[in-house]
């Protein structure tokens, strides 16, 4: 096991720690979160197990800046049956893009993932351009070239607090973000209609809720245009 130190944001430690390692697996473990003495045991014996998986992660408990647990980090779909992740699975990649991935980051804490290093030789690194985003996006490339295992004890603790990037940043940064992942997949993979149709509807109930509740006024907080144009595009698409 190699160790790897940075003090960067989060797409720039997955590019240093793959430039730095040249071991089978790589975690980022960030410095705020910390993880169950059996996270490693645990998750990278599914990797072992299940050869077609390229990435494994587990559950992760929110903690307060004190340590205190608040809950478990949950995905926020309405329309899901969110009991899918209360137990362990092995799944396809593509799959996991096409239902979940595109709608949002399932994955939400790097700190209970381990992924296999030789897939970065493939899909590259993270994309720095994006503040926010960048973990999703990766997790997002690796999952279009294999599939995931999930556990579902939840190993890891992830830290939010009030100084976090997430929690200084405004909704339209984090809309603008998703809306260039989910281009991303939908580029990339046979999406079919009733997973656009789903994606749609949950765009749409997230940008009037953002426009209400927080109108993009602020330079570097407005929707982009490519990805504006994006949306709009496709949605024409999907009702004809």
């Amino acid at each position: 096991m190699k160790a790897c130190r940075s003090c960067n944001d989060l797409p720039e430690s997955i590019t240093a720690s793959l430039c730095a390692t040249t071991g089978q697996y790589v975690w980022i473990a960030e410095a705020d979160d910390y993880a169950d003495e059996r996270f490693l045991e645990t998750v990278v014996g599914r990797l072992e197990q299940n050869p077609e998986c390229g990435l494994a992660y587990c559950n992760s408990s929110a903690v307060d800046a004190s340590g205190h647990i608040i809950d478990l980090v949950r995905p926020t779909m309405y329309d899901v049956d969110l009991t899918r992740w209360q137990r362990d699975f092995v799944g396809s990649g593509r799959e996991e893009c096409i239902r979940y991935l595109i709608r949002e980051n399932t994955i939400q804490n790097a700190s209970a993932v381990v992924f296999k290093r030789e897939l970065c030789d493939v899909v590259g690194g993270a994309d720095e351009s994006l503040k926010l985003a960048s973990d999703w996006k990766f997790w997002a490339s690796l999952l279009c070239i294999s599939d995931l295992a999930f556990v579902a004890a939840p190993l890891n603790c992830f830290r939010t607090h009030g100084s976090s990037v997430r929690a200084k940043t405004r909704t339209w940064m984090h809309i603008t973000e998703a809306l260039q992942v989910m281009n991303y997949i939908v580029d990339r993979l046979d999406v079919p209609r009733d997973a656009l149709e789903d994606l749609h509807a949950r765009l749409a109930v997230v940008l009037l809720h953002a426009y209400i509740t927080q109108r993009p006024s602020a330079p570097g907080t407005r929707i982009s245009e490519k990805s504006s144009v994006w949306f709009f595009s496709a949605r024409r698409q999907w009702v004809h």
